[in-house]
């Protein structure tokens, strides 16, 4: 299963997409600037990638079409 979701073009997409969704659910909830979406998405992707051991390369690689649409903002 965990190849299946590397081996995908949008798997970094993805996780990027909902950890960020997860992370503006949470600071609107809490209210707390301490918890912004960035930051709370960036915390639940290396938790991720920790416990289902994934390269952060392979990660990286996958989400390298969100940084391509990113660098330029």
């Amino acid at each position: 299963m965990i190849e299946f979701l590397t081996g995908s073009a949008l798997f970094g997409v993805a996780l990027s997409l909902v950890a960020f969704q997860i992370g503006a659910f949470i600071r609107k909830k809490t209210g707390l600037s301490v918890l912004s979406p960035l930051v709370t998405a960036t915390a639940i992707i290396i938790v991720f990638l920790v416990v289902t051991d994934i390269d952060y390369e392979t990660y990286n690689e996958s989400a390298s079409v969100l940084r391509y649409f990113l660098t330029p903002a």
